[in-house]
């Protein structure tokens, strides 16, 4: 398997897309850590990869939140050992106009694709480094390139994680 011995943290993990992604990690040996603001969801994924022989537990994390990337970090830890893969994935859309964009909209957005990816890569590069280092996916979006009507803040925050991203490597 090409994952033997890694450990991942997929933000988003209850979802479609994150949960096709921490299926596939675990498919390929890893163990995963399934992180969703809805921890019930992320649990089903946890409980299907089990099933499936894999390794997975469930957490609750809200991606906007310091401290709560502190304790997944910790927890995924305590469980398998040190982080080797972040799959930054959470992420939250309004698909309104502009003018239809209100500030807290554009904070949630913002919030869990931007500011929660870069909360993520603080708090796990410590533990990829404990471990001899990781990798880091940031999910970007052709909405990042090409402005579409309807998605103003979903556009500026996936323009704003392929900045962060070039910038942290």
């Amino acid at each position: 398997m090409k994952l033997d011995g890694k450990v991942a943290i997929v933000t988003g993990g209850g979802g479609a897309m994150g949960g096709a992604q921490a299926r596939l990690f675990a498919r390929e040996g890893a163990a995963v850590a399934v992180a969703d603001l809805f921890v019930e969801k992320a649990r089903a994924v946890a409980d299907d990869i089990g099933a499936d022989g894999g390794r997975a537990i469930a957490l609750h994390l809200d991606v906007r939140s310091s401290s709560d990337w502190a304790r997944a970090v910790a927890d995924t830890e305590h469980a398998f050992g040190p982080v080797s893969i972040l799959c930054n994935n959470a992420g939250s859309n309004y698909r309104v106009s502009f003018d239809d964009q209100t500030e807290e909209m554009w904070d949630q957005i913002l919030g869990s694709i931007l500011t929660g990816s870069f909360l993520g890569t603080k708090a796990a590069v410590p533990s990829m480094r404990r471990g001899g280092g990781g990798v880091i996916m940031n999910l970007g979006s052709l909405a990042s390139i090409r402005a579409g009507g309807g998605a103003p803040a979903y556009g500026a925050a996936k323009t704003g994680l392929v900045a962060l991203t070039r910038s942290t490597a």
